[in-house]
């Protein structure tokens, strides 16, 4: 039996890990959105009157993003939202674990029992993946 030769490209590893990514956090976030809240509760930063808001807002924001990296067309702005979501949310996550050091983070599932240095370093070498795409993506 002969293989057929995979070409594997970074962009598409890339997209595909996001588009799973950002599928499973959103939809984690959607289907228990009080737990979501509960960590929320713990980044003494945000004003509690944000929580019900946020705890739509983001979840949708993550399945939107995730959507606009499934296009051709939308491909560039799903990686811009990317970057941006991926720095805000280790920010976040570094503000929080400052405060409290074994407090989960809210991404929901596996991800949640990640050490704060194992998930830190897997947000930053996903934003350095994003960043390297949208350095070298070339319009077709």
């Amino acid at each position: 039996m002969k293989w057929l030769p995979v070409k594997v490209s970074i962009s598409g590893f890339i997209r595909g890990l996001l588009v799973f990514l950002f599928i499973y956090t959103g939809t984690e976030k959607l289907v228990s959105p009080g737990l979501f809240i509960n960590d929320l509760l713990k980044a003494s930063y945000l004003d509690i009157r944000w929580l019900p808001w946020l705890a739509w807002a983001i979840p949708l924001l993550e399945t939107g993003t995730a959507t606009l990296l499934l296009f051709q067309r939308t491909f560039r702005v799903g990686l811009s939202l990317s970057a941006g979501m991926m720095t805000l949310f280790t920010a976040h996550l570094l503000v929080v674990w400052r405060t409290n050091p074994n407090s989960p983070c809210s991404c929901g599932g596996v991800i949640d029992g990640l050490s704060p240095g194992v998930h830190l370093w897997l947000n930053l070498i996903i934003l350095a993946g994003i960043l390297l795409v949208l350095i070298t993506w070339k319009e077709k």
